[in-house]
């Protein structure tokens, strides 16, 4: 699910931050420390390739 929306983040700048908050609120809904933080340096990998990208980022 955090892939999807990461990947329409990417694709759609006028409604990522509706993506990002999705998957803010899936990791903020998980136990395991290590599993949100996985998820968030992939998250922030994919976004960081981005050109223009800060707004995301953050």
């Amino acid at each position: 699910m955090s892939a999807i929306c990461t990947q329409i983040a990417l694709e759609n700048v006028g409604c990522s931050h509706y993506a990002l908050r999705v998957i803010s609120r899936m990791i903020d809904s998980l136990k395991d420390m290590k599993e949100k933080q996985s998820i968030i340096d992939l998250v922030y990998h994919k976004l960081s390739n981005q050109p223009n990208s800060d707004y995301n980022q953050l």
